[in-house]
């Protein structure tokens, strides 16, 4: 059994290694979405995937930034290379909505509207005092952007993690679905059933999900959007180019 320190130690290398992706992995879904918006405007035939959110839907605390849950979740609905993953790193609701819509808008400016939106955000803001209003706010101007993008039946909205996050989770989940109703929306539940125990399930830094947590997380999203899946998730291996190896400055 390791001792505390041990623990300790294991944890803050997790946190650096976590610090050390975020770079990484933004340059590395830039790179792929510069690659899918081409290959879809080309193609002129629709059919694209948006996801938006915060490090989670980036991947972090995977291996691989396909390895979160918008990317397994893509490679489960064979979508990967129509995917265009807009979320960033440590964004809160009111972040999404200031930062990622605009970008958003012209996507469906330039691609037409997409087949599909997976949305998870919320994490950030519980974990920082005053949140309960703040996400409120956040949700509701998500959901009049969807509103006005006619997007709210092709929409699916996460859950927020119950383990670990007390009442704050359980409020903000009612949120959740409450705003989720009001445009139509599907519900993604990521706390259903998988394998292995918590612990097994996150990264080193004991925050953000493992590849295999991201499994279960992308599973809620595909049976909130009728795709098929095994009733216990597997990890979708990676896809797409392989990481810039660390010490290679992101873009």
């Amino acid at each position: 059994m390791n001792s505390p320190l041990a623990r300790i130690a294991g944890v803050r290398r997790g946190l650096a290694h976590s610090r050390t992706s975020v770079g990484r992995y933004r340059a590395w879904w830039h790179d792929h979405n510069e690659r899918t918006v081409g290959q879809v405007a080309e193609r002129a035939a629709g059919g694209w995937w948006l996801a938006l959110g915060d490090s989670a839907a980036q991947g972090v605390g995977a291996p691989h930034p396909s390895q979160g849950w918008a990317g397994q979740l893509a490679a489960a609905g064979g979508a990967a290379d129509r995917l265009v993953n807009v979320s960033v790193s440590g964004a809160k609701a009111r972040d999404l909505v200031d930062d990622q819509l605009p970008r958003a808008h012209a996507l469906i400016d330039r691609l037409g509207r997409p087949e599909a939106v997976a949305v998870h955000i919320g994490a950030n803001d519980l974990v920082r005092p005053g949140h309960p209003l703040r996400l409120h706010r956040g949700l509701a101007a998500i959901a009049d952007w969807l509103v006005l993008q006619q997007l709210g039946p092709a929409t699916v909205v996460g859950l927020m993690p119950t383990s670990g996050m007390g009442l704050s989770s359980a409020e903000a989940n009612w949120r959740i679905r409450r705003t989720a109703r009001s445009v139509g929306a599907g519900v993604a539940d990521i706390n259903r059933p998988a394998k292995g125990s918590l612990n097994s399930r996150l990264a080193d830094d004991l925050f953000h999900p493992n590849a295999l947590g991201y499994a279960a997380w992308a599973q809620g999203f595909a049976a909130a959007m009728g795709l098929p899946l095994p009733p216990v998730p597997d990890v979708a291996p990676a896809w797409g180019p392989a990481l810039e190896p660390v010490g290679v400055s992101p873009r």
